[in-house]
């Protein structure tokens, strides 16, 4: 087993923003004319699809897409098909879009914030929406900057998860493996990436990519 710190130059290298997801300009759920689409979600993903470059069959939408993207629920949406390029599984993201005002009245209030935990009683007030898990709320946290005891949030969905309790290569990475997607593991997760973060000089979100793409595919033993 062996240190992070061996891979810092590898971590510190990846290009995080850059990390984008293709999404069919012939989708069928991303279609802007779908008709379980409310008018004010068809004219978002219309705009979504207009400004974002690809080619004749793709378009593509990155992380630093969506860090520079103005407009909340134009944010909210490549957040989503950057995150679920196929609409999600049992109607998911679907739910979701259909409660996108109340998800934007939420995110406006505490964008860019500082809070105590995540079940902060201000943070906690998300709208109990059908699909909305804690992996698509840690998206949604990360791209609009919020911090909990000034560590910012990170991304933490099931290819996160799996890679801390089966990659047992990382010695830093190996003292539990139990992770579940509990707020109170999501908690202990961001400071963890906090901390390995000043160890390998790099950001946050470079250990994520990390553990997402290199600790899952790769023999780092």
């Amino acid at each position: 087993m062996i240190s992070i710190k061996e891979y810092a130059g590898l971590i510190k290298s990846l290009p995080v923003g850059g990390q984008f997801t293709k999404i069919k300009k012939d989708s069928k759920f991303w279609d802007p004319t779908n008709t379980e689409f409310s008018d004010d979600v068809k004219e978002v993903v219309k705009a979504v699809f207009d400004e974002c470059s690809g080619d004749e069959r793709y378009i593509n939408i990155s992380r630093v897409d969506i860090k520079n993207t103005e407009g909340t629920k134009k944010k909210i949406v490549k957040i989503l098909m950057w995150g679920y390029p196929g609409g999600g599984r049992y109607g998911q993201v679907q739910n979701i879009l259909q409660n996108l005002n109340d998800l934007t009245t939420w995110l406006e209030a505490i964008n860019g914030k500082n809070f105590d935990s995540v079940q902060d009683d201000a943070l906690g007030e998300l709208p109990e929406i059908n699909g909305l898990g804690l992996s698509t709320i840690s998206k949604l946290l990360y791209f609009f900057d919020v911090k909990i005891e000034n560590t910012p949030c990170q991304i933490y969905d099931g290819k996160v998860i799996k890679s801390l309790n089966i990659n047992h290569q990382i010695q830093e990475l190996s003292e539990r493996n139990n992770w579940d997607r509990t707020y109170d593991d999501y908690e202990e997760y961001i400071n963890l990436l906090s901390e390995l973060s000043e160890n390998c000089e790099c950001s946050p979100d470079q250990i994520e990519l990390f553990l997402f793409m290199i600790n899952n595919s790769f023999n780092l033993g």
